[in-house]
């Protein structure tokens, strides 16, 4: 004897069909809220580290002139400790780069506020702070955001396993439910 095969129509599909829909609309709402605010905790941490980074080498400026910053703006890019951390001092009459390791700074980012540049070629976001200081410098420090850019990649790939795997999970459980 052959069993009837279960129907869309019947109202036991549509309520486990509804059921995985309801699960799955929730499972994208938690994964956007968390997405959203780590991506926000990122940017806010990294932030706060070039903030706290330029206000030291502004106070070693203050405190010991154009040569001991240009020197010690050096030595950091040459010793490479955080290869993510990104500076410039720049001469604000000349546009000339004194130090550091931020090239491609374009001449309308020397103003004081932060920039939102992109490493070349894979197009990692950077975040820099630039000030300017007393005797005609401007000083630029930031981070290249590439734990961020990681954590991106990683969450959206994760999310779209996972509902994957969701759609199959309900796909068999509304199916024996139906049964």
């Amino acid at each position: 004897m052959k069993r009837p095969r279960p129907s869309l129509r019947s109202t036991t599909a549509r309520l486990a069909w509804g059921a995985a829909a309801a699960f799955l609309a929730g499972f994208w709402l938690l994964s956007a809220v968390a997405y959203v605010t780590l991506s926000s905790l990122l940017e806010y941490d990294a932030r706060e580290r070039a903030m706290a980074d330029a206000g030291g080498l502004a106070d070693l400026y203050r405190r010991d002139g154009r040569e001991v910053l240009v020197s010690e703006v050096r030595q950091r890019v040459a010793d490479g400790i955080d290869p993510d951390a990104l500076y410039a001092v720049i001469d604000a009459r000349t546009g000339a780069l004194l130090a550091g390791n931020l090239r491609d700074m374009p001449p309308s980012a020397l103003r004081t506020g932060w920039l939102s540049l992109a490493d070349e070629p894979e197009g990692t976001p950077r975040r820099v702070h630039v000030s300017r200081l007393d005797g005609g410098i401007y000083l630029a420090a930031g981070l290249r955001m590439r734990a961020a850019a990681g954590f991106n990649t990683l969450a959206v790939r994760t999310v779209l396993m996972a509902t994957v795997f969701a759609l199959l999970l309900g796909a068999l459980l509304g199916h024996l439910i139906a049964r």
